[in-house]
């Protein structure tokens, strides 16, 4: 989440900043009116870029859970590696696919971004 807001913050324009503490705005308002709006995708590719890389985790969960305790990419590896059933394996694989493309379409219209913004 660090790379992609330093990114977006390292574009923002100082002289932004000095002419709103030189018309008076406080430090709160200012970071919501100019660096928050300016800085909206690093936070929308940070929160993909995160989510997708839990969502997809399957090394993780394995070394710190329980041995009870399944996570969803864990049931995807047992369905195609454990127990041969491809056919629900690809079924929960396509189940990820639309959860993380919904996710990714509900951060953009959230933080109302463009692919462009997201991408440089």
């Amino acid at each position: 989440m660090i790379f992609p807001l330093y990114n977006a913050l390292e574009t923002l324009d100082t002289n932004q900043l000095e002419a709103a503490k030189d018309l008076g705005s406080s430090t709160v308002r200012t970071h919501w009116r100019i660096v928050i709006p300016h800085a909206k995708a690093g936070i929308a590719s940070g929160c993909t870029m995160v989510f997708m890389l839990t969502a997809g985790a399957l090394a993780t969960p394995v070394v710190l859970s329980s041995p009870n305790t399944y996570w969803f990419t864990q049931l995807i590896y047992q369905w195609f590696n454990m127990n041969d059933n491809w056919s629900r394996g690809s079924a929960y694989s396509i189940i990820l696919l639309v959860v993380s493309v919904t996710f990714v379409l509900l951060m953009m219209r959230l933080f109302k971004v463009t692919i462009g913004e997201v991408v440089r």
